[in-house]
């Protein structure tokens, strides 16, 4: 099992992008099939160990075992172990990622490596107990070797959006209390303070709103304002 040389080009990715690729390696399996039975990667960087949730190992775009974490007890690895049921990688090429949710870690990095050649069990499919030891560009796999670009995530952002469970409706003069506008806001990556929002609104017949009030989960923020 030879993997080609790993990608080292650094890259950047936001706190909240799912199914993330934080590894991956093109590997060429020759002579004969082999069973890949377990799989352990090294995390290091500056981001907290959870800020990566539902790593999962796949194979040529398939799953095939996860979700797992990082296990920060364990020299912060995270293991996937397929037990009874190893994955048949025949002879050929294959790409095996591991891929995982970014939650968290504003301007944090993190990277992931295979720390010993024993952390990839690929059994010989011919001859049951007998593992083939993965190399990189033909030289032993090493975590010099395998370690995988750096991931910086990004500063911390919010996005708005029109909640989908608000109705428009048309408000007549001399109303009180009427809602006019109702939104979803989602922070990633961090806590995000709001100082400032600033609305629009189309007016038909009524030139003016007044005592506009803005609820946040319920509650009242700020004053009222005249528009």
């Amino acid at each position: 099992v030879n993997f080609n040389t790993i990608t080292t080009t650094n890259t950047t990715v936001d706190a909240g992008t799912q199914a993330y690729n934080v590894w991956s390696g093109t590997a060429s399996v020759s002579t004969r099939d082999v069973n890949l039975k377990a799989a352990t990667f090294k995390f290091v960087g500056s981001a907290p160990v959870d800020a990566l949730a539902n790593l999962s190992l796949y194979v040529d775009g398939s799953k095939v075992a996860g979700p797992a974490m990082i296990n920060a007890a364990n020299n912060n690895k995270v293991t996937f172990d397929l037990g009874a049921t190893p994955y048949l990688v025949r002879t050929g090429s294959h790409t095996i990622e591991v891929r995982g949710d970014i939650v968290k870690g504003s301007n944090r990095t993190m990277t992931f490596s295979v720390e010993n050649v024993a952390d990839l069990m690929f059994e010989d499919s011919n001859l049951m107990g007998v593992n083939v030891s993965a190399t990189v560009a033909t030289l032993p796999l090493s975590q010099g070797n395998s370690t995988y670009r750096t991931i910086t995530v990004n500063s911390g952002s919010v996005t708005v959006n029109v909640d989908p469970a608000f109705v428009a409706n048309k408000v007549t003069g001399g109303a009180t209390n009427v809602p006019v506008g109702q939104f979803t806001m989602k922070a990633y990556g961090e806590d995000v303070k709001v100082n400032t929002l600033q609305l629009a609104f189309t007016l038909g017949t009524i030139t003016t709103l007044n005592n506009v009030s803005l609820f946040v989960n319920g509650a009242q923020v700020g004053t009222n304002q005249n528009y």
